[in-house]
Formats: structure tokens, C-alpha cells, sequence
């Protein structure tokens, strides 16, 4: 069996700490049908502080860097139409902290930056904003603010460290006088990631990879809590309306087939509402959504199907018909 590796970025806040919580409940429950342990982590301790929320109905809670917790998950794949594979997990900076500190705040890229530049695939993780909900088009001009800022940047718990619509009508921050810090949008950051892991690969602008020798995954977290006309339009409507200038640039340096975008509901509703989190106790689940080649959305309760496509491509999704 070949044996590849899959990278998962993503600011704090991401969501990528509660889907890795609840990806783990699902390989060792009902997940088994495609998805399983190969072998034993190194990870044992990460991995047991992560499951051990969601089995209390909790979300997990980051881990600071300075704990120097990552996570390194063999898995293999295997059922139906899911050909037997070997892969490892790599979530080296499964918090965002990394991320955030070391290539934003400091400007530096690590060895284990680089080395992701050779992995199969990449999910990025991007969060919604807490005031979405209505469309920009009837609500107004929007701006990304506030920004990450490169000098005396904002506490890394907060979500100012990634950015956040702002729309009219709300308060704005002052504006920026000549001697301001550096913002930068959530996008533009995201963009300069795989900028640098390209850069890495030797392609240059507009080059596109070799078909499926690296796949770009866009994973939009908390997707439960979407209004339901984005939810109608589907994951990728909303990248293109949303995050514009990544959807263009993926389009522009990737090849059409290896990018994908997702909404995910890791644990299928809110656990801060008390009567969800009875239901969630009762049938814990979470459900993935995409709009596949016929402009159709598909749902399924499997919270790994970004994993089956990252290895697989379009044909290792499961059938996610109504």
C-alpha cells in the first residue's frame, strides 16, 4: 500500500481542533467502514486529551503553543468504492498558533513548513464570521477588518488574529495613519501560504501542478450555523462570492479537478444549546456538505469525506444525493 501525507491549516479559530476531535470519535466508531487506525501514534497522549470533550458534549479547547502538542494520525482507508490506502495526518499546528506566531508575526518559515510543500493534499480551514448571515449584495459594502497586524499584534485568542467582515453600518476601527502596523486580510494570508509551499515545489506563477499531485481542500467550519440561502447555494457559490480573490487564485495555479471546497459541521449543531447538546449525547454526528461537477449539493454524515477526496479526488466521495 502507498503510504501519503495530508496537511491541515487554518488561524486560530479555525475549526480544525474540534473536527480532529470529532474525526477521531468517528475512526474509532462508526468511521471504521472506510476509515481506520494504522498502527500506533506517537501522539497517544494529544490524541486522547482531544476525544475526551466531545464524549462530555463539549468542544475541545486549543492547546497553546508552548505545549509543542501537534499530531501525526496513520490512518488507512479502506471499503466499497474507497481503495486501500496508508496516509498520515499531519497537523503539526493543530491549534493555529504556529501559523499565526512563527510565518505571520515573525516572518519565518520552519522545516516542517517546508516539508508540507510535499504532501499529497492540503485542507485549509476557514471559519465564517460571527456576523454572517445575509447576503453582502443586500446588506451592503463589507471590509476585512479588523486585520492581522504584523506589529503589536491583537491576543491570539481573539478572532482579530485571522480578520473578520465588518459590514456598514457597524463600528470601524480608526483609520490608518502613515505610521500604522502592516495589515494583512485573512485571504491575503492564506494566499501567501501556498504561494511559499509552491515556491517550494518550483512552480512558478500560474504554473499549475501535475493533475493530483496536490490537492487543495478549503474547508468552511461551523457550517450548521450558516444561514440557510448560503446553505441552498452550497460551499463553492459561497468561496466564489466570499473569498473571491482565494477562489481565483486557486482557479489560477491549480488544476480545476484538485480543488474543492467544503462546509463542515463537525459536530452537526451547536453544543452550546442546551437541547442540541441532549441530541448530540443521544446520535453524536457532524455532516459534511459540497456542490459536485453538476452544480448539485451533496450531504453526508461522515465528517472524513474531505480525507476520501484529498486521497482520491471526486471518486472517492461518497454518494451525498438527497
Amino acid at each position: 500500500m502507498t503510504t501519503r501525507g495530508i496537511g491541515v491549516i487554518g488561524g486560530p479559530g479555525a475549526g480544525k481542533t474540534a473536527w480532529l476531535s470529532a474525526l477521531l470519535e468517528w475512526v474509532g466508531g462508526r468511521g471504521k467502514r472506510y476509515l481506520h487506525y494504522d498502527g500506533m501514534s506517537s501522539n497517544a497522549q494529544a490524541l486522547r486529551q482531544l476525544q475526551l470533550p466531545l464524549t462530555r458534549q463539549q468542544y475541545p479547547q486549543r492547546t497553546p503553543i508552548e505545549s509543542g502538542l501537534g499530531l501525526d494520525v496513520p490512518l488507512r482507508t479502506s471499503g466499497d468504492h474507497i481503495p486501500e490506502v496508508r496516509f498520515s495526518l499531519h497537523v503539526s499546528d493543530y491549534a493555529g498558533e504556529e501559523l499565526n506566531k512563527k510565518i505571520f508575526q515573525e516572518r519565518t518559515w520552519g522545516d516542517t513548513w517546508q516539508n508540507r510543500s510535499e504532501q499529497a493534499a492540503l485542507l485549509i480551514f476557514v471559519r465564517i464570521p460571527h456576523n454572517e448571515g445575509k447576503n453582502s449584495k443586500e446588506s451592503g459594502d463589507f471590509v476585512p477588518l479588523p486585520r492581522l497586524q504584523l506589529q503589536e499584534p491583537p491576543d491570539e485568542d481573539s478572532p482579530e488574529a485571522w480578520g473578520e467582515r465588518v459590514y456598514r453600518g457597524q463600528s470601524r476601527p480608526p483609520a490608518p495613519g502613515v505610521s500604522s502596523a502592516v495589515q494583512v486580510p485573512t485571504v491575503l494570508s492564506l494566499i501567501e501560504v501556498l504561494q511559499a509551499l509552491r515556491h517550494q515545489r518550483g512552480l512558478e506563477g500560474g504554473e499549475r501542478p501535475e493533475p493530483a499531485s496536490l490537492r487543495i481542500g478549503v474547508v468552511i467550519s461551523a457550517w450548521d450555523a450558516m444561514p440557510q440561502d448560503w446553505k441552498d447555494a452550497g460551499p463553492t457559490h459561497y468561496m466564489q462570492q466570499e473569498l473571491a480573490l482565494l477562489d481565483d487564485f486557486l482557479w489560477s495555479n491549480f488544476q480545476a479537478e484538485d480543488v474543492r471546497c467544503f462546509g463542515l459541521s463537525s459536530t452537526g449543531g451547536d453544543l452550546n444549546d442546551p437541547e442540541y447538546k441532549i441530541k448530540y449525547k443521544k446520535n453524536p454526528c457532524g455532516y459534511v456538505q459540497w456542490t459536485d461537477a453538476f452544480g448539485r449539493q451533496q450531504v453526508v454524515k461522515d465528517i472524513a469525506a474531505p480525507l476520501y477526496w484529498a486521497l482520491f479526488g471526486d471518486r472517492g466521495l461518497p454518494d451525498g444525493s438527497p
